[in-house]
């Protein structure tokens, strides 16, 4: 999920439930993880890459 969002660089909980076939609430767990170890950014509806991470 991760690689996918530095790919696309702003994605949606729903376009991320439909690419990985998992729930929005898995979603949600997942980016909250993402978010809490500074690999990604929340945005509204979604999250984003941060580019000081993007290795």
């Amino acid at each position: 999920m991760q690689e996918y969002v530095f790919k696309h660089q702003s994605v949606s909980l729903d376009d991320l439930g439909t690419v990985f076939g998992v729930s929005k609430t898995t979603v949600r767990r997942d980016i909250q993880r993402l978010i809490n170890d500074g690999t990604i950014k929340k945005v509204y509806g979604g999250g984003g890459y941060k580019q000081s991470c993007r290795t």
